[in-house]
């Protein structure tokens, strides 16, 4: 058995492992500077409401240092639609798309009054 010497986990970068869990609650400042951290890592502690966060930093020496962040919701609005297009625009392409109309298609009412639109020969659109 190999156990000892397993060449995938190399026990210097135990700290450094993903942790499964993306938050850690705490409910307090107090919980946040008793969280254990692994030397030369950082974590970030959210308490359970999300109004603070912690950074708490350890260094080689094991030394932690912790910070304390308030946050804010900010409600995020549907983008706007872009009105690059200007209205002049529209009604110039409006004007090509009629006479690309009457070129290809001629317009037929039928006995109910509905418009409809037959596609004539090309050969005779020219």
């Amino acid at each position: 058995m190999d156990y000892f010497n397993n060449r995938f986990m190399n026990p210097m970068n135990l700290g450094q492992l993903s942790n499964p869990c993306p938050f850690i609650y705490v409910s307090n400042l107090e919980e946040a500077k008793n969280y254990p951290v692994v030397p030369n890592n950082t974590c970030i502690l959210f308490k359970h409401d999300f109004s603070e966060f912690f950074i708490k930093k350890v260094d080689s020496m094991g030394i932690p240092e912790i910070s304390m962040f308030k946050t804010e919701r900010v409600p995020i609005e549907p983008s706007p639609v872009q009105a690059d297009i200007k209205s002049e625009e529209i009604d110039a392409l409006k004007r090509e798309i009629s006479e690309l109309k009457a070129l290809v298609c001629q317009k037929v009412t039928t006995k109910e009054g509905n418009d409809e639109f037959k596609l004539t020969p090309v050969d005779s659109a020219v």
